[in-house]
């Protein structure tokens, strides 16, 4: 592969929003995504929408420029097969700083396609930025270029395997959203690609910002770095049928509510008995448990924010106070709701 790795795709046309008068505008804040094809994933154009969305905040003194630049394995431009692909911009590395760097790979990322040059040449450009984001298979470039040893990083479930067997130097984790490791961002990539989006957004811009996106996307709330991959909703609802799965959907929700098996019962015009009965054979779990996951991932997705106290997080969880939380973290956990937000408040 020649040393001359990229091609400009694209750069966004993102609709401007002037600054009010007088105010000063401050320089953008330069997002790169990197990715070996010129069609990257779902992750990459769902997190550009969360920068696309922010940029549409009115009033704002600062905006996301992003480019997309391709890893091409020849080395050079499809138009011009003789001619070695430049540098974004056509800067040289030294003359232009990325605030952000993504880099983003499907699950099949084939490393030997990156010689040992590539690799030194994308740790040069990550090395100059505030903050380096791996999306899904992105993180075996990120493990690749050696800068990953003695971290922890996230990775998409399906990966798992693949990641700690080749580098076993790297720390992997499956069973959370996205995890932060110094300016190193690592993300399992697909839907979860949004809920980092947005803590970038809410880190860059401030609560107010993130909410206004949220609004704009549409989303019921939003998930915190600590959420599980797979929640327990969607895995028993993969094997349910109605009219449990309406249950299902619907607990989420209600969890401040009257949950008694006489209460699950009459919703689902069944007795308690033969509720119970059918609930444990198709979920392979009591509704008491099963209720018991659901507040335990509530209370963590809102111990994770750094304004939420213990008590508040227990009342959204649906329990009656702080002490049933810690009691419910020491069963799953072993410690408690205050050392699990204190051990978040680093991200």
């Amino acid at each position: 592969m020649s040393t001359a790795l990229f091609r400009t795709l694209m750069a966004d046309g993102i609709e401007e929003h002037k600054a009010p008068m007088g105010a000063a505008r401050k320089e953008p804040r330069h997002i790169l995504i990197i990715s070996p094809n010129s069609c990257p994933g779902i992750e990459v154009e769902l997190m550009r929408n969360v920068f696309e969305e922010a940029n549409r905040i009115p009033n704002r003194d600062r905006e996301y420029s992003v480019e997309h630049l391709v890893l091409n394995e020849a080395g050079y431009s499809a138009d011009e097969p003789h001619k070695p692909l430049a540098l974004t911009r056509g800067c040289k590395p030294h003359d232009f700083t990325f605030d952000t760097i993504i880099i983003t790979a499907s699950h099949e990322v084939v490393l030997s396609h990156l010689d040992s040059e590539t690799l030194s040449q994308l740790k040069n450009y990550c090395s100059m930025s505030h903050r380096v984001i791996a999306l899904a298979g992105g993180v075996l470039y990120l493990a690749a270029m050696e800068i990953l040893r003695g971290r922890v990083v996230v990775t998409h479930w399906s990966l798992h395997r693949q990641l700690e067997k080749s580098f076993p130097s790297v720390s992997v984790r499956s069973d959370i959203l996205y995890n932060r490791d110094g300016k190193i961002y690592t993300c399992a990539g697909a839907l979860a690609s949004v809920d980092l989006g947005l803590q970038l957004v809410e880190d860059d811009l401030g609560r107010a910002a993130t909410a206004h996106v949220s609004e704009r996307m549409l989303l019921s709330h939003r998930r915190t770095s600590v959420c599980n991959q797979v929640s327990s909703t969607l895995k028993a609802q993969n094997n349910v049928s109605h009219p449990i799965s309406d249950l299902l959907a619907w607990l989420p929700n209600q969890l401040a509510s009257d949950l008694s098996i006489l209460k699950l019962a009459q919703r689902v015009a069944m007795s308690p008995r033969n509720f119970s009965r059918r609930f444990h054979e198709q979920v392979k779990k009591t509704p008491g448990r099963y209720i018991e996951e659901l507040r335990f991932e509530v209370a963590k997705r809102e111990l994770a924010r750094k304004e939420c106290s213990v008590a508040e997080a227990a009342s959204r969880s649906g329990l009656n106070n702080a002490e049933s939380l810690r009691r419910l973290f020491h069963r799953r956990l072993g410690g408690t709701p205050k050392t699990f937000r204190d051990e978040m408040a680093s991200f």
